[in-house]
């Protein structure tokens, strides 16, 4: 279904801005935190801008710990505020905070040195992105109570996942709303489908209702994924939301063990991973189950069993293709537990007569000369992502067991799970991931395929201990003019990605160097070679985008980590800037 968008210029990042209290404008109004009577304030002004287009913005709520007040109708404020480090937040409904903003941290504040006869500040705001829908039922009903959900593409250690980020109903007029979206970043929106039938419906008895849809393209959540709605900052999109009314036709799925206490327990999904909702009877006690589903494709899985040793699962995939679909049949059977068997490759020294490179700090608060596990420690975390052609959900995990008289460094992995998925390995100690397998399949690289019952083939891990450092500094450079007075400086941290240009199922690196000129605190990292990038503010970093990628190689630094050595990276220029000039971030979609 075509939807059409205002574009506007893409600069900076955006997030969702926030409703606050009427405030006089431009002079202190509720101090949050009142200093005493004897600290001497100073005063700090300057304009609110919009990033976009550097025009001032009025009734932005400029605060701190001891003091807000609104801009005026030029955008000017004035907060007084005690000598010292000091922080600002800016807040206006529509806007977000520029390039310091992000989804995952909503409201950075800008960092300033407070002292006497400081130079004005110049803030900067980005207007938000919204979607409207506008709904309308062939049946020609009141459009109200429809059920949307949006799904934003985010970078989940370092690999793009659809995570659902909100959910809303249609209003009187049929009108939905997602507002305050942050941006550049892709969204697709999914109504819910919905029946005639409040409740079960009676065997025989007809039943009709409305499909769900995902935008853009009106079909399903993988036509909609392929081309999603890409929105910049301050863009509106509108979309046409028209839904039929269809026949939804009954699905006949029998469970083998339905007469078993506990019963097992049927949930239908799209073929993309959501659930449904859907009316259902059971036909009898220990009956099959009966769905009433609209066409489309769709699968059925059962779990029982409530300890570790009579757990069983069963999937069905099946397509509904305009009649009933019967003799669908869910065996549910015993999950064994995946075996992971890890083998410690130490080479570097860790006794006490080693002596590391000086400074050289491994991950953690490890010593050098201790924190290495023992045989009986698993050592890592395992967890289960679903790739991105599917609706992400909660992502997989579980705890690894030793196995009863199993020799040291075998472990069990007990988790019920059925399908494709990406591995991510988290290891709480000094030592790191340097490969993961599962027969001939490369886990650092490739999906991990789980079918029915498990899988016979052991998931093999292997440990080192050989890191090398990364120090990283920002030092800006040299201004052509000295200031005529003490600039208020924004010392918002810089952060520092390592990002490894080999597969590896390690999280991404990240540091922060604390102030320009000053090095970054130690990455200690797997050899290899990796792009480092050094942000103003925190970032979406997606190995799929290849745009993204390709700015990110334009902008960073190619460094190769060595074994027990320490290199130094230094930074002259930022990504995601918030002053609108020339950063690779300003011009960049995070998530397209």
């Amino acid at each position: 279904m075509p939807g059409c968008f205002s574009s506007r210029c893409m600069l900076l990042l955006a997030t969702a801005g926030c409703a606050f209290a009427l405030i006089s404008p431009y002079r202190p109004a509720r101090s949050q935190e009142q200093p005493p009577s004897d600290t001497v304030t100073y005063p700090v002004d300057g304009v609110v801008e919009n990033s976009l287009t550097h025009q001032p913005i009025a009734r932005v709520l400029v605060s701190s710990m001891s003091d807000e007040v609104l801009s005026d109708n030029e955008g000017r404020f004035e907060l007084h505020l005690p000598a010292g480090m000091g922080e600002i937040r800016l807040r206006r409904p529509g806007y977000g905070g520029g390039g310091f903003m992000s989804m995952m941290m909503p409201d950075m504040p800008h960092r300033i040195i407070v002292a006497a006869g400081m130079a004005p500040l110049i803030l900067y705001l980005t207007p938000a992105a919204s979607i409207v829908a506008h709904v309308t039922l062939s049946s020609g009903d009141e459009p109200d109570g429809v059920r949307f959900t949006l799904y934003r593409r985010q970078a989940v250690n370092l690999y793009a996942q659809w995570a659902p980020i909100g959910n809303t109903v249609s209003d009187s007029q049929g009108d939905v709303r997602f507002p305050a979206l942050s941006a550049p970043a892709s969204y697709v929106f999914c109504s819910a489908a919905s029946s005639d039938h409040a409740g079960p419906a009676a065997p025989g008895v007809r039943v009709y209702g409305y499909p769900g849809l995902c935008f853009p393209g009106g079909i399903d959540f993988a036509s909609a994924i392929a081309a999603p709605l890409k929105l910049g900052p301050g863009q509106d999109a509108e979309f046409d939301v028209a839904l039929d009314r269809q026949p939804f036709y009954p699905v006949t799925i029998s469970v083998s063990g339905a007469g078993q206490n506990p019963a097992p327990f049927i949930q239908v999904h799209t073929a993309s991973g959501e659930p449904t909702d859907f009316a259902t009877y059971r036909d009898g006690p220990n009956g099959p189950t009966v769905f009433h589903l609209p066409n489309g494709s769709y699968y059925a899985e059962a779990s029982a069993g409530r300890g570790l040793d009579s757990r069983r699962y069963a999937r069905v995939d099946f397509t509904v293709a305009g009649g009933p679909v019967s003799g669908l049949m869910l065996v549910p059977v015993p999950v064994q537990p995946l075996s992971v068997e890890i083998r410690r490759d130490f080479t570097a020294s860790t006794g006490e007569d080693s002596q590391p490179p000086a400074g050289f700090r491994l991950p953690g608060n490890f010593p050098n000369d201790s924190g290495l596990p023992d045989d009986s420690s698993p050592a890592v975390n395992i967890s289960l992502v679903p790739p991105l052609d599917t609706a992400m959900g909660s992502v997989l995990g579980g705890a690894l067991r030793h196995a009863t008289s199993a020799p040291e460094g075998d472990y069990l992995w007990d988790i019920t799970a059925q399908g494709r998925f990406r591995v991510q390995v988290n290891s709480f100690g000094p030592y790191y991931v340097s490969s993961i397998t599962m027969g001939a399949t490369d886990l650092a690289r490739d999906l991990l395929v789980i079918g029915p019952g498990g899988s016979t083939q052991p998931i093999e891990i292997v440990l080192r201990n050989d890191f090398g450092q990364l120090l990283c500094t920002y030092a800006p450079p040299p201004s052509s003019s000295a200031p005529s007075a003490p600039a208020a400086i924004d010392f918002n941290p810089v952060f520092v990605y390592a990002i490894p240009l080999f597969p590896s199922v390690e999280r991404l690196h990240q540091g922060i160097a604390r102030a320009a000129g000053q090095p970054s605190i130690p990455l200690a990292l797997p050899p290899g070679s990796y792009l480092v990038v050094a942000a103003l503010g925190p970032q979406q970093i997606d190995l799929d985008d290849a745009p993204l990628m390709s700015r990110l190689n334009a902008a960073g630094q190619k460094v190769t980590i060595q074994p027990g050595q320490t290199t130094t990276v230094a930074f002259d220029k930022l990504i995601g800037g918030d002053d609108g000039g020339d950063s690779t971030a300003d011009a960049a979609e995070n998530n397209p």
